[in-house]
């Protein structure tokens, strides 16, 4: 049975491929792929697809299979679990084929194969910057981190998950690079890490956890780290001659410049279904129906919340939309993703909180509630400024990393300051340098409808505020600034 179920995909393969391509022959081709704009989504398109719950194979639009945009390491990521077998994708930009990247980064260009020998959880990732769309299977995850992190975006030094100093290899040769123009006048120290962990890494001569590579830039120059997976070497190298076309790290015009679109449109209706419902007054478990624990829109929050008294006791739960399961949501923001468990020690009131724009339903049991507050918070809709317990600048982790992101269009131009707030109240917060109880942090904004990205890193407690898609602000008149551009300015907030 199985060798036949086989050789009918195969059969159904090779008619969705033929249709692929001629609906990719008919799409709008740029003249100039390098003028195009960053993307509102991308999709990663192939045969795939079915098994990630998507209605077909080669669908540029399934919600499924598309990456959500990490403005902490400024890329496009999604990890799906997949069955052992031979596979086929390719990156559709805003669910579309107008615009979409094959292999070797190439615009237009041929499918990516990908072969899985056994089940596997396999990352998908795509920098605008590079074009490069990849997977964790084809490629490696290897970063740069280093004490010149903190200048190109990354919430610290050191930081080997931090994706922004991803080493890639587009062209395919087994050679990675991260080319950057961000990195100020200084001495510096870096080396090579896999998998975003320090489990593996390689220092000086390549040796395994070996010594940091020293390197300096001059002012104006670009740096070039160079991989060798064979020997393991990387090798750093400056020049004065910047390349063209090159997209600084940390520059506004980076990918990533407009909001992604919602995860799902506004509900009618959204339910908290669940073994919790039963004590709650449901007639029974798992009704996306049942009133009694429907949860409320807040005009001001611009979220779905409810607070619900449950005993003691193990349970589970997930979101559902307009009464049915058609649209629900499960753990990690993920659609129709796994259910979330709530284990009660005592009885409680929990509160519910559910973002239709991200997917990502949260409780304040399981979840740290993070909220940035600021001068700016009247210009989202709260009814004033410095109010901890309004989410309409809600901080969320739906990836559950510890790093807690919130976006938005909506701050006019002006001088502002903010802080992170725990828990809707000012009894813990956090300021300048990740402190308690510390300083505002100032940031600016310059252009109407700019995208500002607050990022915040629970482990550390440091709050970054970028403008555009990646400039980071802190304080200007502490020395540690520095002029990166013209009109771009980094500086190390710690």
């Amino acid at each position: 049975m199985r060798n036949k179920k086989c050789i009918n995909f195969r059969f159904l393969f090779i008619i969705l491929l033929g249709l692929a391509v001629t609906t990719l022959s008919a799409s709008a081709q740029s003249d100039d792929p390098a003028t195009i704009p960053p993307p509102d989504s991308v999709t990663i398109a192939g045969s795939l697809q079915p098994l990630l719950g998507c209605s077909g194979e080669w669908n540029t639009s399934c919600a499924e299979s598309q990456l959500s945009y990490s403005p902490k390491d400024d890329l496009w990521l999604a990890t799906f679990d997949l069955p052992a077998g031979s596979y086929e994708y390719k990156a559709a930009l805003n669910e579309t084929w107008d615009d979409n990247y094959g292999l070797n980064a190439e615009y237009y260009g041929p499918n990516i194969p990908l072969e899985l020998a056994e089940d596997s959880s396999v990352t998908f990732w795509y920098d605008h910057k590079t074009r490069w769309v990849s997977d964790s299977i084809n490629s490696l995850i290897a970063t740069v981190p280093g004490s010149f992190q903190d200048e190109i975006g990354c919430l610290g030094e050191w930081a080997a998950d931090c994706l922004r100093s991803l080493l890639q290899d587009p062209n395919g040769d087994g050679l990675y690079t991260f080319i950057t123009a961000s990195i100020p006048a200084g001495d510096y120290e870096a080396k090579v890490t896999l998998n975003q962990t320090w489990d593996v890494n390689f220092g000086a001569d390549g040796v395994a956890d070996g010594g940091n590579i020293p390197f300096s830039v001059a002012d104006g120059q670009a740096v070039i780290f160079a991989f060798n997976p064979a020997t393991n070497l990387l090798t750093i190298e400056t020049s004065d001659d910047v390349p063209d076309g090159l997209i600084t790290q940390i520059d506004a015009s980076a990918g990533g410049a407009s909001l992604p679109p919602p995860a799902a449109p506004f509900p009618d209706t959204v339910v908290i279904p669940g073994t919790i419902q039963s004590v709650l007054g449901c007639a029974g478990d798992w009704d996306a129906g049942c009133a009694n624990t429907a949860l409320t829109f807040s005009e001001e929050n611009q979220l779905w919340t409810g607070s619900f008294d449950i005993p003691a006791g193990e349970y589970e739960y997930k979101v559902a939309l307009n009464n049915s399961w058609d649209v629900n949501f499960g753990q990690n923001a993920g659609q129709g993703g796994a259910n979330i468990p709530l284990v009660l020690e005592e009885d409680s009131s929990v509160s519910f909180y559910f973002d239709n724009k991200t997917g990502w339903v949260a409780d304040s049991i399981n979840n740290l509630i993070a909220n940035v507050s600021g001068s700016f918070q009247s210009e989202l809709g709260c009814t004033e400024d410095w109010m901890p317990g309004c989410l309409a600048s809600w901080l969320q982790d739906p990836d559950g990393d510890g790093i807690f992101t919130f976006q938005t269009l909506s701050i006019p131009v002006g001088e502002y300051e903010a802080k992170v707030a725990h828990n809707l109240s000012w009894d813990v917060n956090f300021g300048e340098g990740g402190a308690a109880d510390e300083a505002n942090i100032p940031f600016s904004v310059l252009e109407e409808e700019t995208l500002v990205t607050f990022t915040y890193d629970s482990r550390s407690n440091l709050l970054n505020i970028s403008v555009g898609s990646g400039g980071i602000q802190g304080n200007i008149n502490e020395r540690s600034a520095y002029w990166v551009t013209a009109d771009t300015i980094a500086w190390d907030i710690e």
